[in-house]
């Protein structure tokens, strides 16, 4: 079983990631609509936000409530990414379309 604060730091961290990915496309101008993250990351995405939600009280979401969504989105602060999962890509991958 995960604890909260690995979910908190590797959430944190893979928001950092697909932060720095998206500045690194910003400054090649390339278009970014579609954030692309393996099983793994996407699970891990889905826990991070659940208890995100919990720790701002915003509306509870849990994991199972997320996975019914056919539109999740990734903020970056400058672009909101459509989340899709590879689930045969390897593990811990990030793209960014």
């Amino acid at each position: 079983m995960t604890t909260v604060e690995s979910v908190l730091v590797r959430g944190s961290h893979l928001h950092e990631r697909v932060a720095a990915l998206s500045s690194s496309l910003d400054s090649q101008l390339a278009p970014q609509n579609k954030l692309v993250l393996s099983f793994d990351l996407y699970c891990l995405l889905l826990e991070y936000t659940a208890l995100m939600g919990q720790l701002n009280l915003e509306h509870c979401q849990t994991v199972a409530e997320l996975l019914a969504y056919d539109d999740l989105e990734f903020d970056t602060g400058v672009h909101k990414l459509g989340v899709f999962v590879d689930f045969f890509g390897p593990m811990n991958s990030v793209q960014i379309s």
